[in-house]
């Protein structure tokens, strides 16, 4: 009897020892850092993955400790969420962030104000001259349409469509303000209404796409002055459509859309042959979209019976016993679901402390049977 108990007591403490260090030196996923340095407090599951992560979706059903986990990781995607406005903000100004406190749908409007805000300051000193280029580079892109693989429809809408801007930019030789935007909206909507379509109408999208790429250059090449201002304003907006595409998948008051849901926007939002851009990872937002989604998890997929069983023992004293790490979760219990214990926990460690402390877990199953024998 006194052996079995002591070797029970040795590799409960051990493992909270070696639990604790984990805690206390914490080598969180190189994803997850990423995460927190944009902004998003991670939790133990976040930061470890695996089992804890397991534990912690799981433990969100258990009264009290639920709470204050399920607090916390809404709170990772609140931020999360500030993290998707701020990478959309910084097209503008790297320094423009979401004022803190704001989230949700409050947050939301912030962005769509500033982007506004942006075009509001460019949009009314833009003009356009029709000057003999502007003419060539129509009838050039006409003739490049003429003929080929357009169904007749289709060509007879876009040659309609070209000489009706044509005809009107004759008839009023300069364009300005709302008008120049007015036009670059519609083109823009054209080209990417038609690309999203196949055959013909694929065509038909590549023509508008020409049409539109014209524009934008005759566009900035006559307004060098303000040319700078107005791709940061359209970079913030094109990165912005994903995020109204994933709040428009929300519920409820809080407007907090998940990462899953941005991904999804954002490979909605691909408009590149076969998705290939989302296929290489390369499509706007994908990068935070990707990286959250794998992070911070999603629920337990079984129905959770057995998962709060095992979770209700590991954190009412039996945690030692089962798993080393589970043991010094224990231990800590719910300090790091909240700011300061969170900030604690993952700010960095000097090298030299981080090493003393991986040297002590390992020495930890040896060094704890003769503690405890000298104890006795």
């Amino acid at each position: 009897g006194q052996a079995l108990i002591g070797s029970l007591l040795g590799g409960g403490a051990s493992g909270a020892l070696s639990g604790l260090g984990r805690l206390a030196a914490p080598n969180i996923r190189p994803e997850a850092a990423t995460l927190r340095e944009q902004g998003v407090p991670l939790t133990p599951g976040s930061a470890f993955g695996g089992r804890i992560q397991q534990i912690e979706q799981s433990a969100e059903s258990l009264p009290i400790v639920g709470g204050i986990v399920s607090g916390a990781r809404q709170k990772q995607f609140e931020q999360f969420n500030v993290a998707a406005y701020n990478k959309v903000l910084s097209n503008i100004d790297p320094k423009l962030k979401v004022p803190q406190g704001l989230t949700g749908r409050d947050a939301y409007q912030f962005v769509e104000k500033a982007i506004q805000d942006k075009y509001n300051d460019v949009v009314p000193d833009l003009t356009i001259v029709y000057v003999p280029r502007v003419q060539t580079g129509l009838q050039s892109i006409k003739n490049r349409y003429s003929k080929g693989n357009l169904s007749e429809a289709d060509r007879n809408q876009f040659m309609t469509y070209v000489n009706g801007l044509e005809s009107d930019f004759r008839a009023n030789g300069i364009y300005s303000g709302q008008k120049v935007q007015a036009i670059k909206q519609d083109l823009a909507q054209m080209a990417r209404t038609y690309s999203a379509g196949t055959g013909s109408s694929k065509i038909l999208g590549d023509a508008f796409k020409d049409l539109e790429g014209f524009y934008m250059n005759t566009l900035r090449n006559q307004n060098p002055k303000y040319s700078t201002d107005l791709k940061k304003a359209d970079s913030a907006f094109k990165d912005f459509v994903r995020v109204q595409t994933a709040m428009a998948k929300t519920r409820g008051e809080e407007g907090v859309f998940t990462p899953a849901q941005l991904e999804s926007a954002v490979r909605q939002s691909d408009k590149s042959a076969r998705k290939g851009a989302f296929a290489r990872g390369a499509a706007p937002m994908q990068d935070l979209a990707g990286r959250a989604t794998s992070i911070l998890g999603q629920k337990v997929p079984d129905s959770g019976t057995a998962s709060r069983g095992m979770t209700g023992a590991l954190l009412t004293g039996g945690a030692s016993y089962v798993d080393p790490l589970a043991g010094g979760l224990t231990a800590l219990m719910t300090a790091p679901y909240y700011r300061l214990g969170e900030k604690a926990m993952f700010s960095p460690r000097p090298a030299s402390f981080t090493e003393t402390v991986q040297r002590a877990r390992a020495a930890s199953p040896f060094a704890v049977p003769g503690l405890l024998g000298l104890v006795q």
